[in-house]
């Protein structure tokens, strides 16, 4: 006798599905065999995919990372690897840094070594090297004596005015207004011609035309007034307050008040550099020594053309210097002690004290009495050759020495890195590339 029988009992996501036969009135149930197997699967991965993500909850660094398998795994250790043995394997010399080390500047050995050209820095030294900042005008500007500034010059104007004593009159109190002194040096009077001008005053001019006008009229009386002096014209422009023509006169003749008069500099004394051009010559120094020393206050001459000019002294902080720059001269009496003050110090954690250098060019005399040795090869002939001052800050006195020894416009301050800097920075890539393979074989299945 036919009886109904369930479906076993199963959860919903993994209930097979069955399938009905029907033949005649017969109404029967079968089971799909492979049906039935892939629904276990699925309800096998649905329950298998719930533990994991209440895991992952618990244990987010077991997660394991999309798309990574053991290939993967395989090749990332490998890349790791393969950079740590070239990290070892190159050392230093594979590191970043800004410059060369103390020991790679003094040691021989290759070529483009710096060993030829380092000179110790010592207290005799410094004073050896420094050379004074006064600067003076030539012998011929300070020589010059202040002009006369009554005397008449080509292309200056007057006015002349002649009275006559009795009649009739030639001239019956005519005023010449703005005669000129001609080229040649006279100016021309009517009825009398030519009078000698140049060189003379004005009384010395109101004499020579009284002279002259004598055989022609009744006691002339002459007056004669300076109406313009362009032939006492000068030039001041550059770094003034109010550039331009200005003509010598009592209380101008000399550097000081001309400067006085054109308005002055607004920049501070030491970074003003005065030049003097005269007949075709240049004479220049700092207005800072013109206001400290008298003899510098030189008188002027007529055409003469005076510039001011800032002046602004640089030198450059390169290394382990914690402002690595270009940097201004705050003073103009620069020492190398203020010139690392300038540049904020050396870094506590990279600079090497022993290894403070100044790259300069010297005067070939001066540099070959300080590297008797011969120079290296390559480097370029001329009247200056380079040389490297190296500075030890850990030997006794060095502080002294560094505030003897003057800084120049154009100088370079490099400050090496400690050998231990490197090291540091080695350890650092180190971790940089132990880390990603721990991460990554803490995920590994």
């Amino acid at each position: 006798m036919w009886r109904w029988r369930w479906p076993p009992m199963t959860p919903t996501c993994a209930r097979p599905t069955h399938r009905w036969l029907v033949s005649g009135s017969l109404l029967a149930a079968r089971r799909d065999p492979r049906q039935n197997s892939m629904r276990k699967d699925q309800a096998r991965e649905n329950w298998r995919s719930r533990d994991d993500g209440a895991h992952a909850a618990r244990d987010p660094m077991k997660t394991k990372a999309p798309g990574l398998n053991a290939s993967g795994l395989t090749f990332a250790r490998t890349v790791s690897v393969v950079a740590l043995c070239a990290l070892v394997l190159g050392g230093c010399a594979a590191l970043p840094r800004s410059g060369p080390l103390a020991s790679q500047i003094t040691t021989a050995g290759e070529s483009g070594d710096l060993e030829g050209l380092v000179a110790t820095l010592t207290p005799e030294l410094a004073a050896r090297v420094n050379q004074p900042r006064k600067r003076a005008f030539d012998a011929g500007f300070l020589a010059s004596r202040p002009i006369d500034p009554d005397r008449l010059g080509v292309g200056d104007t007057v006015d002349v005015t002649i009275w006559e004593g009795g009649a009739p009159a030639m001239f019956g109190g005519s005023v010449l207004s703005s005669v000129r002194v001609e080229p040649g040096g006279s100016v021309f009077i009517p009825y009398a011609g030519r009078v000698r001008a140049a060189g003379a005053t004005p009384p010395e001019l109101r004499a020579r035309i009284r002279s002259a006008l004598t055989p022609l009229t009744l006691d002339p009386q002459i007056d004669v007034r300076l109406a313009s002096a362009p032939s006492r014209m000068i030039t001041v422009q550059g770094a003034v307050g109010r550039p331009g023509p200005y003509t010598l006169d009592r209380g101008a003749l000399t550097l000081t008040p001309m400067l006085a008069l054109a308005g002055g500099s607004g920049l501070p004394p030491e970074q003003v550099e005065v030049s003097v051009r005269r007949n075709g010559r240049d004479s220049a120094v700092m207005l800072e020594d013109i206001y400290a020393d008298a003899s510098l206050d030189i008188a002027l001459r007529p055409a003469d053309q005076i510039v001011l000019s800032p002046i602004r002294e640089r030198f450059v902080a390169l290394g382990a210097t914690s402002n690595q720059a270009e940097i201004t001269f705050p003073t103009r009496a620069l020492s190398l002690l203020s010139a690392i003050g300038a540049a904020r110090g050396l870094r506590d954690f990279d600079a090497d004290p022993t290894g403070v250098f100044v790259f300069r060019r010297e005067p070939r005399a001066l540099a070959d009495a300080l590297l008797p040795g011969a120079p290296p090869e390559g480097l370029p002939i001329g009247e200056t050759r380079p040389v490297v001052y190296r500075l030890d800050l850990t030997a006794p006195g060095a502080v002294f020495t560094a505030q003897t020894f003057q800084m120049r416009d154009g100088d370079a301050l490099f400050a090496t890195n400690a050998p231990l800097t490197e090291l540091r920075k080695f350890l650092q890539l180190f971790s940089a590339v132990l880390v990603p393979v721990q991460q990554t074989s803490a995920i590994a299945p």
